[in-house]
């Protein structure tokens, strides 16, 4: 059991500390979440901080347009213009991406911000001036869905 611990606190240090590490993303799934390889692990990212509008017809996408005042259809709109933002800024610098781990969600996904180069700019920042995005608020439930 000791080993283990010790084997967990060294090899998560990188992910847990906050500093710059080396990802390979691997798949965009909407404007605030990728899939990507980390220490040869898939992980699921959740952008920090940012709300990119829902790409399908789901409770958050309900709630998105009532909170920010939109039909439906335009924030499903919206999502999926966040994506190939983000999908198109991913592919010009795949191989300059990194992240600061920022903690894990309570859908176990890594919270993290991510980064073109180890010194560069903030991909959301980015996203949250160009690619269509909100600042992240946790969201009140609505009763009819």
């Amino acid at each position: 059991m000791r080993l283990f611990i010790i084997c967990m606190l060294v090899f998560a240090t990188p992910v847990l500390a906050n500093n710059r590490v080396r990802i390979d993303v691997v798949k965009v799934t909407d404007g605030d979440t990728v899939k990507a390889i980390y220490n040869g692990e898939k992980i699921n990212i959740r952008l920090s901080y940012i709300d990119c509008y829902e790409t399908r017809d789901n409770k958050r996408a309900y709630w998105q347009a009532e909170h920010y005042h939109k039909n439906l259809g335009d924030v499903i709109n919206l999502g999926n213009q966040s994506k190939e933002i983000l999908r198109q800024l991913i592919d010009r610098n795949h191989d300059n991406i990194y992240m600061v781990a920022k903690g894990k969600d309570k859908y176990k996904r890594t919270l993290g911000e991510l980064f073109i180069g180890e010194n560069g700019e903030s991909i959301n920042e980015y996203m949250l001036q160009n690619g269509k995005c909100e600042k992240y608020e946790t969201r009140k439930k609505i009763n009819n869905h």
